[in-house]
């Protein structure tokens, strides 16, 4: 069993600005043990679906575009 972690994204600013990278772990154990920390978050999550994304209170919607005028330095 083999395990990916990081957060590295596929896009020029992760690869030269934010320096994201990921790690694969080629260890059963330690691969096993992270699939379980993964299946108890996933328990703990919340479905967004199309339908809630869009009934999302208008402070929420406000939010979106103030956000992407920053996204160049965040």
């Amino acid at each position: 069993m083999v395990a990916s972690v990081g957060s590295a994204n596929w896009d020029i600013r992760s690869f030269k600005l934010n320096f994201e990278t990921n790690v694969l772990i080629y260890d059963p154990v330690y691969a096993s043990r992270l699939m379980t920390i993964f299946e108890e978050d996933l328990k703990k999550s919340t479905e967004i679906t199309l339908e809630s994304f869009e009934k999302r209170p208008v402070h929420e919607k406000m939010w979106v575009p103030i956000a992407r005028l920053f996204s160049p330095i965040l």
